[in-house]
């Protein structure tokens, strides 16, 4: 047994690696050397740092050079900074956010289309979902790439979608969209997500009036360059 003097020598050494410490132990020739040893010594075996939030971000979304836009370069998507109704005005979005029905929205996105010459549609709810923050609190759309964003009923693009229930803070189900048998929605009812509660729903009335974000998809060679971005630090 190590005495009260060994002991307190012992809590006096640095912690240098996991490695020194046994060499260390096994010169005294004891088990017991070896464990006072290792939990005196505070060894520990090394971890590797994690990335920050901030960095995690930085590589899923950035902003375009006129910061209308804010692009998914892992999705490859190009989402508006505004909903429909709200104009980007260099610092922030402005106006109030146009209510639509599920029809309108679907014209609205056509008519985009063949304005801009770009495929302009409503995003699915697992796209919706890949832009709420896990590091705002609370939980919801990053301000600082979608400032002024309503944290309301959002129409989606889903036709389909798996009929288990969704956890909203579950993020390991993003990809809740994907289809599956039996689940076709009827013709009065769509998809939806709640950016307040993060809530997703497959039965709302498509006559229902919500708030529409569209989007686009994105290409490196099509676009113009990004400026690298945090998707929401606090968040």
């Amino acid at each position: 047994m190590l005495s009260h003097l060994q002991l307190r020598g012992l809590a006096g050494i640095s912690a240098t690696g996991l490695g020194a410490c046994v060499s260390n132990a096994f010169h005294q020739g004891s088990r017991l050397v070896l464990a006072a040893s290792l939990a005196a010594a505070g060894c520990v075996f090394a971890q590797q740092p994690q990335a920050p939030a901030q960095e995690k971000a930085r590589a899923m979304f950035e902003l375009s050079d006129d910061g209308l836009f804010v692009i998914d370069r892992r999705a490859h998507l190009l989402w508006p900074r505004c909903v429909e109704g709200m104009h980007w005005n260099g610092h922030h979005c402005t106006g109030f956010a146009l209510l639509l029905s599920h029809k309108q929205a679907q014209q609205l996105a056509a008519e985009r289309s063949q304005q801009d010459g770009q495929r302009w549609r409503l995003p699915r709810i697992n796209e919706l979902r890949r832009l709420i923050s896990r590091d705002t609190r609370p939980p919801g759309l990053s301000a600082e790439l979608f400032p002024q964003a309503p944290r309301d009923w959002h129409w989606s693009g889903s036709a389909s979608v798996s009929t288990r229930s969704v956890n909203a803070y579950d993020y390991a189900h993003v990809a809740g969209g994907s289809q599956s048998p039996g689940s076709r929605l009827s013709a009065q009812q769509a998809w939806a997500i709640d950016f307040e509660s993060l809530q997703t729903r497959a039965d709302m009335n498509r006559s229902s009036l919500l708030v529409v974000r569209l989007v686009r998809p994105w290409t490196a060679d099509a676009d113009e360059p990004l400026q690298e971005q945090s998707a929401g630090d606090d968040d």
